[in-house]
């Protein structure tokens, strides 16, 4: 599970750059203040929902799992509730994440597509009637340019 250090030190949302360093430790920047999150992780990718609430990172086990090799991780941290953070496994390779407009969910394209409850980090089942490539489905705004990696985009 991945290590998370707090501080008191309260962000504006809006005004804070997210970087990646050493593929395992990301760090959360404002003009007064750092938060690091080491994690057990090497990140493949990352997004920021468009309010500033939430970080979803994807990638693969820093301790290589011979029993499943292709096992992905998608670690979700809430930047409003004292940077929690939930980890889920998942099988299949995970090369993106999109928010779900309007919804507290992020779909991801893993396999046949699955659903992430972003407090939960539950998974679920894409439904037929679900069209990924609409993009009237998911959030839009102009992000921090920062506020995005993909390490196969």
């Amino acid at each position: 599970m991945s290590v998370v250090l707090l501080s008191s030190v309260a962000f504006n949302v809006f005004a804070f750059d997210v970087e990646l360093t050493k593929n395992v430790t990301m760090e959360m920047k404002n003009s007064s203040a750092v938060k690091k999150v080491h994690l057990d992780t090497l990140v493949n990718g990352y997004t920021v929902k468009c309010d500033g609430s939430t970080i979803v990172m994807w990638g693969k086990p820093v301790k290589f799992n011979e029993s499943n090799p292709q096992d992905t991780y998608i670690i979700i941290i809430n930047l409003n509730a004292g940077y929690k953070a939930v980890e889920k496994r998942v099988s299949e390779g995970v090369f993106g994440i999109e928010y779900l407009k309007g919804k507290n969910s992020a779909f991801t394209d893993a396999g046949k597509g699955l659903f992430v409850n972003l407090s939960t980090a539950q998974l679920g089942d894409v439904k037929s009637d679900f069209d990924s490539s609409d993009d009237n489905n998911f959030e839009s705004c102009d992000k921090n340019k920062k506020w995005e990696f993909n390490r196969y985009n």
